[in-house]
């Protein structure tokens, strides 16, 4: 063996190493921010009332369906709006109610059983398309309907049941409406106060941490959380529109700020680096301070201080109108009438930077007093106005999950894959328990459905923590019920202190979840009459076998994340190109850069690096993958970010001035090079080995020259470059080091030895060395 042959099986056997452990992370990971005990009180409440009344009133029976249609819709609460939250668990009644009546009416014909189930799961899996909310109805629309399978019921019965099931489900989502009326933008005022509070740790936060691109993630879900506000044209609510907007300007106003000053103190200045880090924290006092308001709900909870408000924009204003007079005379350092040597220029240019600073520091200061205004006045008005809403845009939206669908209609698609492999999955779960006469079979399609998931982490993961979970939680059952034989009310009062438990602590990790869970589905059938010890044998076995099935059927046809990373990146690349277009026009005409498009633009863009962040995470928990393929995976998002925060700075130079800033710029060439360069490195992600200079036919040093070409033509007709068409020149030079950067690290993927190509499948994975 060669020292390079040992060096990569010592690289591989340590990626190997580093997989295994990043999958039992993964696997005992707590996600602490997703325990809710207020919202598990309210679900517990929402479960425990139906099933205390019907055993009082010796109806048992009713209390358990209606306890169980209430179980059931509380995976649909939250802690979003009002409005979606409304939506969903709505949504969520009617989809239990139907499970719950087609299952109980089709329990009694096996075949019919087999196959309706089957088309369920495969509509479910399906449905992960839509995203999760769609995902997690699925998930328990599916469970519900295999539950009732096993209960077969006459017609008139089973319509009896659903509408049981859909009065639980109604009271739950009662229960979580309940302060709509009292609290109506509540939840919308918390997820801006976190927006803002991560605004205002990034405005204080060292530069090489912002340059990460922080705030994705908050952005994403306050854009989310906000968007049933729409169609509400109150006053209200286009105050929390427009707050929601002011994070945006302000953040690309602090990002434009630090890219426009070099970084090292003998360019900056000492007077200027003061400036900057004077200016980012008054920002980040009055951003605190509009956290505090908007989460507190009251000027006074949140301890405003007006006076040192207006003494914080006071002195915003004049480190904007210093900055604005460095031209002439330089401030001193140490604030005396010393005259002072003018204010570094920057090369190949007269005009001192603290032009585009002051231009800078003024937007940034309308943006700051904007926020502050429109955050008092958010928590000023006693009662919310009742909002003017239009009708809802169904048929755009069915029209939109419609195209989602179909596009999905392919092997290539996940979510498709995982569709069938659920439905074939709980065919064959279910006709186990037939040909073997298994007492409450439904345990088996019904595990398979709980493990079963797109990914291969996900699966995996969660069919070891089911497996588990379920074990320790009979465990725990079989304590309990030899604890209290026969007695019924603290059996009731297990069923209530688990039913808080899963909600509270199970969605923080699926283990305790699958613990949890099966110790309250045996407290309800020993309640309903069934023996505890017969309930807890089955139940682990059935268990098992739906565990070791699921596993199985992913095994044979795995989606490994790596056959999916690629055509997130060329979703990516696309989002950027679009993104590059549109500052093309902004930078022609500022006024045409008009807020609602461009923040759409953005948005996808997000998403779309956030999924492929995800992706990524998740392949470094997959078996298989080579060292190299990590590294530079890891290279070609790297690239990406730093073309993006390019766009970001010359974004934030458009709106520093409303002059247009490629008047005497002949930017076509260049950006059409770099558009196109996108678009190949796009199609290329999504194609065949070798087809990135086909696509394109432009060489890396196309783009190269004509940005050497755009700087002497500039140079020959405005000799002296103010401030803005400087930095713009300067960031433009970064678009295209990272545009050829990321054009090779493309190249190189797709190189012989990388990756192969399975034509038939559309499935991208790794060769084996």
């Amino acid at each position: 063996m060669t020292a390079a042959q040992d060096v990569t099986t010592k690289q591989a056997h340590a990626m190997r190493h580093d997989a295994r452990r990043r999958f039992w992370r993964l696997v005992l990971r707590l996600e602490n921010d997703k325990i809710r005990p207020p919202m598990a009180f309210r679900n517990a409440v929402g479960m425990m009332v139906p099933l205390v009344l019907g055993l009082l009133v010796g109806h048992l029976n009713i209390g358990l369906v209606a306890c169980l249609g209430a179980f059931n819709v509380s995976f649909s609460d939250g802690g979003d709006p009002y409005p979606q939250r409304a939506k969903r668990m709505l949504l969520a009644c009617a989809l239990v109610a139907t499970a719950v009546v087609t299952g109980a009416a089709s329990g009694s014909d096996t075949a019919l059983r087999l196959v309706w189930v089957a088309a369920w799961a495969f509509a479910a899996g399906l449905g992960v398309s839509l995203g999760t909310a769609a995902a997690d109805l699925g998930l328990i629309s599916t469970v519900t309907l295999i539950v009732f399978t096993n209960r077969a019921m006459p017609l008139n019965m089973a319509l009896a049941s659903g509408g049981i099931a859909l009065l639980g489900g109604l009271m739950q989502t009662a229960l979580s409406l309940f302060l709509w009326p009292f609290a109506r933008y509540g939840p919308e005022r918390k997820v801006l106060a976190h927006l803002y509070r991560d605004l205002a740790n990034m405005a204080s936060s060292p530069q090489a941490k912002r340059e990460s691109l922080p705030l994705t993630s908050s952005t994403l879900l306050a854009h989310g959380s906000l968007a049933s506000l729409d169609r509400d044209h109150s006053i209200e609510a286009e105050r929390y529109r427009s707050l929601l907007n002011q994070v945006e300007r302000i953040r690309l106003s602090l990002f434009a700020m630090r890219r426009s000053h070099p970084p090292a103190d003998e360019l900056l200045g000492m007077s200027q680096a003061k400036t900057l880090i004077d200016a980012e924290l008054l920002a980040r006092d009055v951003l605190t301070q509009v956290a505090d308001m908007l989460d507190s709900g009251t000027l006074a909870a949140a301890g405003v201080n007006q006076a040192r408000l207006t003494e914080r924009m006071l002195a915003l204003d004049m480190l904007a109108q210093d900055q604005l007079a460095t031209p002439t005379a330089a401030k001193a350092d140490d604030g005396d009438n010393k005259s002072k040597p003018a204010a570094p220029l920057l090369p190949g240019s007269q005009v001192p930077q603290a032009t585009l600073s002051s231009s800078l520091l003024m937007a940034l200061t309308g943006q700051l007093r904007a926020s502050l205004d429109l955050a008092q006045r958010a928590v000023m008005v006693d009662r919310a106005a009742e909002a003017i809403r239009q009708p809802a845009p169904r048929e755009l939206m069915a029209q939109a999950w419609g195209q989602i669908l179909l596009a999905n209609m392919t092997l290539r698609s996940s979510a498709l894959r995982h569709g069938l492999r659920l439905a074939a999955c709980t065919f064959v779960g279910q006709l186990i328990g037939v040909v073997f006469n298994l007492p409450n079979a439904y345990w088996i399609p019904m595990t398979i459905v709980l493990v079963l998931k797109p990914d291969f982490s996900g699966t995996f993961s969660r069919g070891l923590l089911r497996l588990g979970g379920t074990l320790i939680g009979l465990g725990v059952a079989t304590v309990l019920f030899h604890l209290f034989p026969d007695s019924v009310w603290p059996v009731v009062a297990m069923i209530a202190l688990f039913g808080f438990a899963v909600r509270c602590w199970g969605p923080a990790n699926y283990g305790i979840f699958a613990v949890l869970v099966t110790a309250f589905v045996v407290c309800l059938l020993a309640l309903a009459g069934s023996q505890p010890k017969m309930v807890i044998a089955i139940r682990g076995i059935d268990t098992a076998i739906g565990g070791i099935v699921g596993l199985l059927a992913f095994a044979a046809w795995p989606t490994l994340e790596a056959s999916q990373v690629m055509y997130r990146f060329a979703e990516l690349l696309d989002a950027y190109g679009n993104y590059f277009a549109l500052l093309y026009d902004g930078l022609k005409q500022p006024a045409s850069l008009l807020p609602k498009k461009a923040m759409e633009i953005k948005l996808r863009a997000r998403l779309a690096r956030s999924n492929l962040e995800a992706s990524i995470d998740r392949i470094r928990s997959e078996p298989f993958m080579q060292p190299e393929h990590l590294s530079l995976l890891g290279g070609m998002l790297a690239s990406s970010h730093r073309l993006v925060r390019a766009f970001m700075a010359i974004e934030g130079y458009i709106g520093a001035s409303a002059e247009p800033l490629a008047s005497c710029m002949p930017l076509n060439k260049l950006v059409q090079g770099v558009t196109d360069s996108v678009a190949a490195m796009a199609e290329a992600l999504r194609s065949k080995p070798g087809t990135v200079a086909m696509l394109s036919g432009r060489q890396p040093s196309d783009l190269r020259g004509e940005f050497v070409a755009l700087a002497r033509q500039m140079r020959a007709a405005k000799p002296q470059l103010d401030a803005r068409e400087k930095s713009l020149l300067l960031e433009l030079d970064r678009v295209v080091n990272s545009a050829n950067t990321l054009r090779e690290q493309v190249e190189q993927w797709w190189s012989a030895g990388q990756m192969k190509v399975n034509t038939q499948q559309g499935d991208l994975s790794p060769v084996p060395r």
